[in-house]
Formats: structure tokens, C-alpha cells, sequence
């Protein structure tokens, strides 16, 4: 793999960890079902808004296949919500 894609990688990881940080600010007395419907809601519709900004794209053929969709869902989703659990537990503890 070259070293663009592993920075790629990276950065959305770092993205996902900001995001979930935010949120357990945001939320700090939400329970774990309202996060994870509330990145899995703003997930999709972010991929739906991706998807009509490159409507009519070659790229749309290979970017949205299923097996992206589904493994981008699920990365996203398990990556915010575990970051928020995380916060949310270190910030009860204190």
C-alpha cells in the first residue's frame, strides 16, 4: 500500500476519534442506543448526499459497490460510538 493510502487511513481515524470526542460532550447523558442510531442516521444520510453530489461519476461505480457501503457504515458507526463510550466513561470517572 502506499504511503497516500496509509494517510488516508489515518486521518479518517483521527476524524472519527475527533467526532466521537465532540459528541460526548455534546451528549454526555445519552444512552449508547441514541449514539449509535444517531451516527448510523447521519452516516447514511452523509453517504446519500456523497452519492447525488457524484451522481453520473464513473467513481460512483466502484465508491458505493455494497461491500463499501456496508464496510464504511460499520467502521464509522463502531469507531464514533466506541470513541464517545470511551470519553463518556473516563469523564464518569473522574
Amino acid at each position: 500500500m502506499e504511503v497516500a493510502n496509509w494517510l488516508v487511513i489515518v486521518v479518517s481515524i483521527m476524524f472519527y476519534h475527533s467526532i466521537g470526542q465532540a459528541e460526548a460532550k455534546l451528549f454526555p447523558n445519552s444512552s449508547a442506543m441514541f449514539i449509535g442510531l444517531f451516527n448510523l442516521i447521519a452516516t447514511i444520510v452523509g453517504m446519500g448526499i456523497r452519492f447525488l453530489l457524484e451522481f453520473g461519476e464513473v467513481s460512483n461505480t466502484y465508491n458505493f459497490t455494497i461491500p463499501n457501503i456496508i464496510l464504511h457504515i460499520l467502521i464509522s458507526v463502531v469507531l464514533i460510538s466506541g470513541t464517545w463510550l470511551f470519553y463518556k466513561k473516563l469523564a464518569n470517572k473522574n
